[in-house]
Formats: C-alpha cells, sequence, structure tokens
C-alpha cells in the first residue's frame, strides 16, 4: 500500500463518517486553544509578576530573628531588635543603602467620607486589582530606599520620627488618588483605629500611566514602625536589608553572611536569661 492509497482510504473514512470527523477535529481544536490560552494567561502572570519584583528593586536581603523570651509569670518580654539591626547595617554603609521592618497592621483609614472598612476590591478584565483598601505598612526611615520608592511630594519617614514616636505616615500614589482626589494630602490628617497620623509625604506612582497591574502596589500608608504600639500588629521578626549592588549581598554560605548570623546570632543570645528560643536565617532576592 502506498501514500497515494492510504491517502484516498482515510479521505473515505472521514467522508463516510462526518458526524464522528467534525467531533474528532472539533476535540483537537479545543484541545490546541486550551493550553495556549493557559499558556497564555501563564506567561502573563510571570510578566506581571516580574514587573512587580522588578519596581520594588533589586539587591534585596531578608533577615528573620525568631525568639521567644518570657518573664517568671510567663509575659512575653521579647526585646526589639530592629536597633541593634539598624546600628550595625549604618556600620555598614559601604555595603548597604537601608535596613527596614518588613511587617503591616490591620486597621481602618477615615479621611473626610473615605472608610477603608467600606470599600469594594474592584478588578480589571485581565483581574488587575484596581480599587480596594490601601494596604499599611510600618517602615523605619529606609524603607523607601529599601522598596525602591521615590518622593514626590512632602518628605520621606524621618530617624526622629521613629525615635520621637511621631504619629505621622507617607502614602502612595494611588492611595492619594482614592482618599484626596487632586486635593494635596501633605499635611492632611488621617483617622487610623481613632488615633490621628498627620500625612507628610506621597511617594511617586512606581507604575505607568493606566497601568493597572501596579496601582494596587501604589495604594499604601507607610506608618514608623513604632507606630505599631498605637496601631497594634504581630511582633517585628521579618527586615528587608538593600545592598548597594550584586557583590555586596553576598549568599548565605559566604562567610560574611556567616560572621552577620554569627553577630545576630550572639545578641540574641545576649538578650537575657530567659530566652527559651531563638533563631535567624538570612534570604536573598535579586
Amino acid at each position: 500500500m502506498n501514500i497515494l492509497q492510504a491517502f484516498k482510504m482515510a479521505w473515505r473514512s472521514i467522508i463516510g463518517k462526518k458526524g464522528r470527523s467534525a467531533l474528532t477535529i472539533l476535540s483537537i481544536f479545543i484541545g490546541i486553544a486550551a493550553v495556549m490560552t493557559i499558556v497564555s494567561v501563564m506567561e502573563g502572570m510571570k510578566a506581571q509578576m516580574m514587573k512587580q519584583f522588578s519596581a520594588m528593586g533589586a539587591n534585596r536581603v531578608q533577615v528573620s530573628i525568631y525568639s521567644w523570651m518570657y518573664d517568671a509569670d510567663g509575659n512575653d518580654v521579647s526585646k526589639d531588635y530592629f536597633p541593634d539591626l539598624y546600628e550595625y547595617c549604618q556600620g555598614l554603609r559601604e555595603y548597604v543603602i537601608g535596613i527596614t521592618p518588613n511587617g503591616g497592621a490591620n486597621a481602618t483609614v477615615i479621611y473626610g467620607t473615605k472608610n477603608s472598612s467600606t470599600m469594594q476590591t474592584e478588578y480589571d478584565k485581565q483581574w488587575n486589582l484596581i480599587s480596594g483598601p490601601p494596604s499599611l505598612y510600618y517602615g523605619s526611615d529606609q524603607y523607601s530606599a529599601c522598596n525602591n520608592l521615590t518622593v514626590a511630594k512632602g518628605r520621606d519617614l524621618a530617624y526622629l520620627d521613629i525615635q520621637n514616636y511621631n504619629q505621622v505616615c507617607v502614602i502612595g500614589a494611588e492611595m492619594a488618588k482614592q482618599f484626596f482626589g487632586t486635593v494635596d494630602p501633605v499635611g492632611k490628617t488621617l483617622k487610623v483605629n481613632g488615633n490621628n497620623f498627620t500625612v507628610v509625604g506621597v511617594y511617586a506612582a512606581r507604575g505607568d500611566e493606566g497601568d493597572n497591574s501596579m496601582k494596587q502596589m501604589d495604594n499604601m500608608v507607610v506608618f514608623p514602625y513604632t507606630a505599631s504600639r498605637v496601631l497594634g500588629g504581630a511582633r517585628f521578626t521579618e527586615y528587608i536589608v538593600k545592598a548597594r549592588d550584586s557583590e555586596s549581598a553576598p549568599s548565605p554560605t559566604s562567610a560574611a553572611s556567616s560572621r552577620d548570623l554569627s553577630r545576630r546570632a550572639a545578641a540574641i543570645t545576649r538578650c537575657g536569661r530567659r530566652t527559651t528560643g531563638s533563631s535567624t536565617r538570612m534570604s536573598r532576592s535579586t
């Protein structure tokens, strides 16, 4: 049997059973279309995630410190390790741009008739979150440097804001648009869980105009991390360190990182005799 005869037999089979042939062809088309759709969606999600990671900046090292300290009555008396980490990183200015706690708050933000607790989340056709309540973060005066942010209006958080427990905040471009519209937010007062916080600055948008994939990243409020005493939130165990370049952000197995971990571990051990457990971990993102 040659190829021509095989082709003729196949053609007769298709013509003779048109219904089955049509269903077979249709199922093939549906399968190919489904695979192409899934691949396209995954590639789109990957591109969006990479864009968001790029907006946060590279050469970031995440430091995790976990400790369990209790007094004789079982009360949690864990130490605030950030001042020690901050001082240590200040001595490494040749390699380190900044350090900030990595934590958030769960609170209600009110300005005029705007209330974050009543805001509805909205998505575009690509399922990008384009509207909703702002995300609330705690940070140091180096939060913007660690997260690749620049100030568009007003000023950034300052060291004295942390030291003096000032009730101030810096907001993102999208949060400013949703809560204040065309009004300049700098100097205005937000009610956060009933506490007054003055807006001292606005961060510039990280995405282009009309880029919905970046909107929610700019829908945020950043407080001095010491504001957790009035707003509450979990104890800080995660910290972000921003290195100047990839050479300054060593891998966790390098000698520099080993010395760094040893120093932090020693500091934890010196914190008190009632420490029941502690651990330190570093991870790097580029």
